[in-house]
C-alpha cells in the first residue's frame, strides 16, 4: 500500500474511533442531513463565426475538474450530491466531441503534427495573461522547474521589447524561444491542468510524464504531446455520460442553470421576463436531452433570485432552488439559529410551490476560498467537525447546505484538491454509517421533509427599477460604485432581492463599466427587434433563430461579472459581450455601432496599461523652446512611438496642466507639411452612453482600434506652430475647441491646461498617441490593446490647511514583528508595505488622514480608490471620557488600554457597495458599532504623486474633532486580500505567491494563531515595533500581541507602560523587570475517559502502523 495513503486510512480511523467515543460518552445527537451542490458554468467561449473557442476553460476544466469529481464521488457510494450544469457548458461539451476545438488546442495540435506557428500564434502562447502560462502558478509553475524557467524567459521578453512597434514587438519577443522551448510549453500547460488522481490511476504512462516534469524534466516531444491531447479528447466524450450513469444510480442529482448563466433578477429589473423564461426553457430541453434526465430543481445563475424569478421558476416546473443565507438575514431572520438557516423554505406562486434552500455561506466559503492554503486532511477534518457542532442542535430534519463552484477552487489546492475531496468524503460516509450525518440532495430531501420546510413570509422589500431607464453615466467616474444610487420601488415580495454576493447586484451592476454594458445589451436587443418587427425574443426567434442567439450568449452574467473591477478584471470580457452584440446586429441585417467594433472596455476604458506608475508632477515650468532638455524631461511618461516619424511622445503632468514633447526620428520630419502628431484622452466627465456617446471610437482617417475611446484630441500641427484641442462628436468627427501654442524645432514642445480637457486634480486619464502622414496613420503608441496612464496631480496642502499631527516611520521595517517576508507574487514590489510617514491635516471643512509608503506599487486590480496592495488601519483614541475598544479588524493584535480605539478608519481598495470587513469599501467605525461608509462625506484615495493613501472625512461626522491634535493614533499597515479572513491576506510560516512568509522564529505564533498580522507599525523606531507585535503568547489558549498609538505629545508611546504578556514571560522583550511568571497550574478537566480511551487505542494503532512502515521500508531497496 502507498505510504501515503496509509497513514490517510489510519487518520481517518483514528478520528472514527473519536465519534465511538462521543457515543460512549452519551453525546449523540439527532442526525443532520448534509446536501452539497456543486455548481458547473462555464461561458460561452465561441469566436464570432461559431468556428472555433476563444478560450480553453472548457476543456480544462473538464480534463481538471468536471471528470475527476464524479469519478472521486464515485468512489464513496454512499455519499450523495448534488451537480449543476448550465447549458452553455452543456453546449460546449457537445461541440467540442463534434470536432471544434479552441485556438489553445488548434496550436498544440500543430505543434503535436510539427506544422509551422505563425507569429500571431507564436505570440499568444507567451503572452501574459492570456497564454499559455494560465495555470496555477503558485502549485504549478512555480513548482515545475521547466515551466518556471519559460514563464521567466517570456517575463523577461515581454518586459525587454514592450516600446517597440506592435509588430517588430511580437517578433522579438517570439524570437527569444526555441522550436523545442515551444513543444515544452505547449506539453506543460496541457499536462498540469489535468487531475493528478485521474491520472494516476487511468493513465499511467501519463502520470509518469508528470512526474518527471515534477522532477525537473525538460525536452518533451512531439509524441509526448500528442499523448497528453489524446487523454483530452477522451475526458470530454466520457465525462457526460459518466454523470448520467451515476444519477441514474441514485448517488446524485442534477439539475440545469438557464442556458446562458444569465443574471435574472437584472433582466427582471429591466423589464425583460420573457428573456429569464426563454433562457429556461433552453436549458431544461438541452439538459433532458443530454442527460435523459427530468431535473427537480434549478439553480439561479449567481444563486441571484426576486420573486419575479422564482415564479418563473415554479411556473417552469421546478420544486427547489437555492441561494445565499445572506437573503434571511435581509429578510429579517438570523440564519444560526437552526430553525432558520438549517431549514428548507417555500413561496408559493399560483399554487405552485416552490422550496428555497438557503447555503451556508461561511461553510461554502471554506472550501471555496479558504481551504486550499491549508492541509488537506486538516481541512476536511475541520470542515466535518463544524458539521457535527452544528448537529448537536439538529431536531432529526434539519438540513445544512454547502453549494459552491465545483471547478474553480481545486487548482489551488495541494494536487488539486484531490486529498481534501477523499478524505471528506470519506469521513462523511463514516459518520453516515453511524447515523450522524446524512447525506442527501435537496429533491430527496424535500421528499422525505417537506413537512418541516417553512413558509417565506410576504414583506416589502427594494428591488432595482431599471426599465426604461439610461444608468450610463451613473457615476461619472471610473471607479466609484452606483449601486446604491441606481432608481429603486417598494417590493412586496416572498423574498428579497440578491445573490451570493453579500446578498446584493453589485457585482453585476453599479459601476459605470457595468452600467454601460447593460444599456449596450438593452439598446442593441430594442434594434435588433425594431428590425425584425417582434416584440419579444422568444417571438423574434421564430423570425432569425441566430440573432436571437446572439442576444441570449450576450445576456451572460459573466461579462458583468469580470466588468467594474468588483472581481479584479482580467477576463478578456470584450471580444466575447461586444462580439456577440455585434454579430447580433450583423445576423439581423444591421451595421453594428463603432464601440462595437473596438476591444475597449464599455466605458472607453482601456483593458490595459503599459505604466505601472503614474508620472510624478512637476513643481516649476518648463521653458518651451523646441529644444528638449534631458534633465527637464528625465520624469517624463514615454510614450514609444516608432521609427517612421515621431520615435516617443513625452507628457509631464504638472498642477495646472501638463507639457508634452513630440521626439521626431529626425529633425526634418517636422518640416513635412502634412506630418501632424494627436494625443488622445479620456476623461470621466463627458457621457459614455451607446445612445449619445461623449467620445469617438476611432482616431482621423482610420478605422484602427486605440484600445480606448477617445474623448479629446490634442492635435500638434509642426507646420503652422499651433495646437489645436478638440473635442469628439461621438460619430467620428472632431469639434476644435482650444488653440495653443506650439514650440518648433529640434522637437515639437507645447503646454496645455487640465480644464481645456475637462479634467480635474485626482482624476484618472487613459491617453495614447498618433503620428499623421497626411491623411494616413504612421504609427500609434498604444501596444496589444494597451494604453498609458497618468493622475492629475492634487495640491500637496490646500490653502489655508494645518497640520495637527505627523510622525515619521522608519524606513525599511516592513516585516513586521521581524523577520516578515511578502508573498512571492511579482504584484509586491519591495516597499509596498513600508509606510514611511503618517499625517492628519485640517483643511477647514475635512479632515485629512495620509499614510505615506516607500512605493505604492501601482494598483495592479485597478482598486476603484487607486490602490489594491495595501490595508492601512487607523484607530484612534479621543479625548473622549468613554471607554474605547481594544479589538482590530483582523490585524490579530488587540490594542493596550491608553490606546483603545474610538474611531477606526480602515482603509480598503473600495469595491463593491459594503464596508470592510464585510465588503470591500472603506469604512469608518465608531466604537457604538456606528458605521460610515465611504461616499460624500468620506472620501478614500491613493495621491501616486506622493505614494500616500488619503481618507478625508467630514468633520461634522467626527466626534471630539476640536481635540484631534490630542488624539492617540495607532496605524497599522497589512496586506489586502478580498478573500481573505477579514480582508487581509493569509501569514503562514512560509512564503507562497500570496501569502505573506513569517518565519520559523513565528511557526508557534502561526500554529495557536496568535500571530500578528502587521506589516508596519507607526513606531518612533524599528525595535518599539518589533516589542510590541512580539508581545504575543504562543501556547494553547494564548494571548494577542498589544500595541499601542502615539500622540502629537511625542513621537514615543502616548504612555509608557509596560506591555508584558498576560501571564508574564521571563525574558518580555519590552519589559526585562517583568517578575519570574509562577508556574502554570494543571488543567481541572472534567471527565477524562474518553480522552484516555480514545489515546491509548490512538497510540496502539500509531505503533502499528511505525512498525508496518518500518517493515515496508526496509523491504524496498530489495526491489528497485
Amino acid at each position: 500500500m502507498n505510504r501515503k495513503y496509509f497513514l490517510v486510512f489510519l487518520f481517518i480511523f483514528i478520528i472514527s474511533l473519536e465519534s465511538i467515543a462521543l457515543n460512549v460518552t452519551g453525546q449523540q445527537s439527532k442526525p443532520l442531513y448534509v446536501a452539497i451542490v456543486w455548481h458547473y458554468h462555464q461561458p460561452w467561449y465561441y469566436d464570432v463565426n461559431g468556428t472555433a473557442f476563444i478560450l480553453p476553460w472548457t476543456r480544462m476544466h473538464t480534463v481538471g475538474n468536471y471528470y475527476k469529481m464524479a469519478y472521486i464521488l464515485s468512489k464513496y457510494p454512499q455519499v450523495k450530491a448534488t451537480f449543476t450544469f448550465s447549458g452553455s457548458l452543456i453546449q460546449q461539451i457537445l461541440d467540442y466531441n463534434h470536432g471544434v476545438k479552441d485556438y489553445r488546442q488548434i496550436i498544440s495540435e500543430k505543434i503535436a503534427n510539427g506544422q509551422s506557428l505563425t507569429l500571431e500564434e507564436k505570440f499568444s502562447m507567451l503572452v501574459m495573461p492570456g497564454g499559455f502560462f494560465d495555470v496555477n502558478w503558485d502549485r504549478v509553475v512555480n513548482v515545475v522547474k521547466r515551466y518556471s524557467q519559460l514563464r521567466d524567459k517570456a517575463q523577461a521578453a515581454l518586459s525587454k521589447y514592450i516600446y517597440l512597434p506592435e509588430q517588430e514587438y511580437k517578433l522579438k519577443v517570439t524570437e527569444e524561444f526555441t522550436e523545442q522551448d515551444y513543444i515544452d510549453l505547449a506539453v506543460l500547460f496541457n499536462l498540469f491542468w489535468i487531475d493528478p488522481l485521474v491520472l494516476r490511476e487511468q493513465y499511467p504512462d501519463i502520470y509518469t510524464l508528470r512526474q518527471q516534469a515534477l522532477n525537473g524534466g525538460s525536452g518533451f516531444t512531439r509524441q509526448q504531446l500528442s499523448a497528453v491531447l489524446k487523454v483530452h479528447k477522451e475526458l470530454l466524450q466520457r465525462v457526460l455520460g459518466f454523470y448520467a450513469d451515476l444519477a441514474h444510480k441514485g448517488q446524485v442529482e442534477l439539475i440545469p442553470v438557464p442556458y446562458s448563466h444569465p443574471l435574472a433578477p437584472i433582466l427582471a429589473d429591466f423589464g425583460l421576463n420573457e428573456d429569464i423564461k426563454l433562457h429556461a426553457a433552453l436549458s431544461n430541453s438541452l439538459f433532458q436531452q443530454v442527460f435523459n434526465y427530468k431535473p427537480q430543481g434549478v439553480w439561479p445563475a449567481e444563486q441571484a433570485v426576486n420573486d419575479v424569478v422564482l415564479s418563473i421558476f415554479a411556473n417552469e416546473g421546478y420544486s427547489w432552488t437555492i441561494t445565499d443565507d445572506a437573503l434571511l438575514v435581509k429578510a429579517g431572520f438570523n440564519p444560526t439559529d437552526p430553525s432558520v438557516g438549517l431549514k428548507a423554505w417555500y413561496a408559493t406562486y399560483n399554487g405552485r410551490r416552490i422550496y428555497v434552500f438557503f447555503r451556508n455561506h461561511q461553510l461554502s466559503d471554506l472550501i471555496g476560498f479558504q481551504y486550499s492554503r491549508q492541509d488537506s486532511i486538516q481541512a476536511a477534518q475541520d470542515l466535518v467537525n463544524r458539521l457535527l457542532d452544528l448537529a448537536k442542535s439538529s431536531d432529526g430534519t434539519n438540513l445544512v447546505v454547502i453549494a459552491l463552484d465545483g471547478e474553480n477552487p481545486w487548482e489551488s489546492y495541494p494536487e488539486f484538491g484531490d486529498v481534501f475531496l477523499q478524505t471528506l468524503y470519506s469521513l462523511l460516509s463514516d459518520y453516515q454509517s453511524k447515523g450522524v450525518l446524512i447525506t442527501t440532495t435537496p429533491g430527496e430531501y424535500t421528499s422525505k421533509q417537506a413537512s418541516s420546510a417553512r413558509a417565506l413570509p410576504f414583506k416589502d422589500y427594494p428591488y432595482l427599477d431599471l426599465a426604461g431607464k439610461d444608468i450610463s453615466d451613473v457615476p461619472l467616474s471610473y471607479t466609484d460604485d452606483a449601486y446604491t444610487q441606481l432608481p429603486r420601488k417598494i417590493v412586496n415580495a416572498q423574498i428579497p432581492e440578491g445573490s451570493w454576493s453579500g446578498g446584493e447586484l453589485a457585482v453585476w451592476i453599479g459601476q459605470r463599466q457595468e452600467n454601460v454594458a447593460w444599456m449596450m445589451l438593452i439598446k442593441t436587443r430594442e434594434d435588433v427587434l425594431r428590425k425584425l418587427g417582434a416584440r419579444s425574443l422568444q417571438e423574434a426567434r421564430s423570425v432569425n433563430p441566430k440573432a436571437v442567439e446572439d442576444i441570449l450568449r450576450a445576456e451572460a452574467s459573466d461579462w458583468t461579472f469580470w466588468y467594474g473591477g468588483d472581481m479584479g478584471g482580467g477576463f478578456p470580457a470584450n471580444p466575447f459581450y461586444k462580439g456577440y452584440l455585434r454579430k447580433a446586429y450583423l445576423d439581423a441585417g444591421l451595421q453594428p455601432p463603432d464601440y462595437l467594433l473596438t476591444l475597449f472596455n464599455p466605458d472607453a476604458t482601456p483593458v490595459g496599461v503599459l505604466n505601472s506608475e503614474y508620472p510624478k508632477p512637476l513643481s516649476d515650468k518648463l521653458k518651451l523652446d523646441g529644444e528638449l532638455t534631458e534633465k527637464e524631461w528625465s520624469k517624463a511618461l514615454n510614450m514609444s512611438m516608432g521609427n517612421k516619424i515621431i520615435r516617443n511622445v513625452l507628457v509631464l503632468p504638472a498642477y495646472s496642466g501638463m507639457y508634452i514633447a513630440a521626439v521626431p526620428v529626425s529633425e526634418s520630419v517636422l518640416s513635412i507639411p502634412e506630418v501632424t502628431v494627436a494625443l488622445y484622452f479620456t476623461t470621466p466627465s463627458r457621457s459614455v452612453s451607446p445612445y449619445h456617446p461623449g467620445y469617438n471610437s476611432f482616431p482621423r482617417y482610420a478605422n484602427v482600434d486605440l484600445g480606448m475611446g477617445l474623448f479629446f484630441e490634442v492635435l500638434m500641427v509642426p507646420r503652422n506652430s499651433t495646437v489645436i484641442v478638440s473635442a469628439a462628436d461621438g460619430r467620428g468627427s472632431w469639434i476644435p475647441m482650444y488653440y495653443f501654442n506650439l514650440a518648433v524645432k529640434n522637437v515639437m514642445e507645447a503646454y496645455v491646461p487640465w480644464n481645456a480637457l475637462g479634467l480635474e486634480p485626482g482624476q484618472q486619464v487613459y491617453l495614447t498617441a498618433v503620428s499623421y502622414k497626411g491623411s494616413n496613420v504612421a504609427e500609434t503608441a498604444s501596444r496589444v490593446g494597451s494604453v498609458y496612464q497618468l493622475m492629475v496631480p492634487r495640491a500637496t496642502l490646500v490653502s489655508g490647511a494645518k497640520v495637527l499631527f505627523e510622525a515619521n516611520d522608519p524606513e525599511g521595517d516592513d516585516d513586521g514583528a521581524g523577520g516578515y517576508k511578502y508573498p512571492k507574487a511579482d504584484v509586491f514590489k519591495p516597499g509596498v508595505f513600508d509606510m514611511i510617514k503618517f499625517r492628519v491635516v485640517d483643511s477647514g471643512e475635512t479632515l485629512l488622514f495620509e499614510v505615506y509608503f516607500k512605493d505604492l506599487g501601482g494598483n495592479p486590480w485597478g482598486g476603484p480608490n487607486g490602490f489594491c496592495l495595501q490595508y492601512p488601519q487607523i484607530y484612534i483614541h479621543t479625548t473622549l471620557q468613554t471607554p474605547g475598544r481594544k479589538d482590530t479588524f483582523g490585524l490579530n493584535v488587540n490594542l493596550t488600554d491608553d490606546s483603545a480605539w474610538h474611531l477606526a478608519l480602515l482603509l480598503a481598495p473600495g469595491w463593491g457597495s459594503d464596508p470592510v470587513p464585510n465588503g470591500e469599501k472603506a469604512a469608518l467605525y465608531l466604537s457604538d458599532g456606528t458605521v460610515l461608509v465611504q461616499g460624500d462625506v468620506f472620501k478614500v484615495y491613493a495621491d501616486p504623486a506622493r505614494n500616500a493613501i488619503i481618507a478625508e472625512v467630514s468633520k461634522k461626522f467626527l466626534p471630539d474633532v476640536e481635540h484631534a491634535d490630542k488624539w492617540i493614533y495607532t496605524v497599522a499597515v497589512t496586506s489586502y486580500d478580498g478573500y481573505g479572513s477579514m480582508k487581509v491576506r493569509a501569514f503562514g510560516i512560509d512564503p507562497a505567491e500570496w501569502v505573506v512568509g513569517v518565519g520559523s522564529k513565528h511557526a508557534k505564533a502561526v500554529l495557536f494563531n496568535v500571530v500578528p498580522r502587521v506589516m508596519d507599525l507607526l513606531a518612533p523606531t524599528a525595535q518599539d515595533q518589533y516589542s510590541q507585535l512580539n508581545s504575543y503568547v504562543a501556547e494553547k489558549n494564548g494571548t494577542l500581541a498589544k500595541i499601542h498609538g502615539v500622540s502629537s505629545f511625542s513621537t514615543q508611546p502616548a504612555q509608557q507602560q509596560c506591555s508584558c504578556p498576560q501571564p508574564p514571560q521571563q525574558q518580555c522583550p519590552t519589559c526585562p523587570t517583568c517578575p519570574v511568571p509562577q508556574p502554570i497550574q494543571p488543567c481541572n478537566c472534567p471527565d477524562p475517559t474518553r480522552s484516555l480511551f480514545v489515546g491509548i487505542i490512538a497510540g496502539i494503532l500509531v505503533g502499528v502502523a511505525a512498525a508496518l512502515f518500518l517493515k515496508t521500508g526496509k523491504r524496498e531497496p530489495s526491489t528497485s
